[in-house]
């Protein structure tokens, strides 16, 4: 990550009120108000930090909306997007906890929900009896189905109005320098831009 050059830090300032003749302090705009916290924030990284953490809670708050009604939540569709792309060869549970977005601590129970809903069937492998191996049924293929444009449609409102390089930038910065169409990092035009309601504001 790195960090914005000019951008304007926020501090607390004494506000003299004529009617009451007493200083109150006005807490900075952004994150720092958005989590209601009177203490200033010790670094302009604790609240890039915080951003992140409240932007991503936000997020996942979205997808969890748009899941609901279906049933599932973002943990088990996630785990359901894995096998369907392992199609016929499936994973095993340790395979799908590599893969996962959110770590769950139990992939195994996970599995499970999944299995008495029908969306997943599970069996041994012939090689190995030890290994268990997951695979999507055509239930659960049929429910993602029914969910790929809605998904689709909320990633576009969430991200859409972003400038495309700047999505590039998101993805590069992220773990994605392999990518072939990441520009080398020096080359990257980072900018500051709003990621939370509050308009904290950092460098992606």
């Amino acid at each position: 990550m790195l960090r914005c050059p000019q951008v304007r830090r926020e501090y607390l300032y004494r506000v003299d009120t004529s009617r009451y003749n007493k200083y109150y302090w006005v807490v900075a705009r952004g994150i720092q108000a958005e989590i209601k916290q009177a203490k200033p924030l010790s670094s302009l990284e604790e609240e890039a930090l915080l951003s992140l953490q409240r932007t991503a809670d936000q997020l996942q708050w979205r997808v969890s909306e748009l899941l609901k009604p279906y049933g599932i939540s973002p943990t088990q569709y996630n785990a359901l997007r894995i096998l369907r792309g392992a199609k016929d060869e499936g994973r095993s549970c340790s395979e799908i906890a590599e893969r996962m977005i959110n770590r769950d601590p139990d992939i195994t129970r996970l599995i499970d929900r999944l299995e008495r809903r029908g969306l997943v069937q599970r069996a041994r492998e012939e090689k190995d009896r030890r290994v268990v191996i997951a695979r999507i049924t055509p239930a659960g293929l049929q429910l993602l189905k029914r969910l790929d444009r809605p998904v689709e449609q909320l990633t576009r409102k969430i991200l859409g109005h972003l400038a495309r390089t700047f999505i590039d930038g998101i993805c590069c910065s992220s773990g994605g320098e392999k990518r072939s169409s990441c520009p080398k990092r020096k080359e990257i035009s980072w900018q500051t831009v709003p990621i939370s309601s509050g308009g904290s504001q950092f460098c992606v």
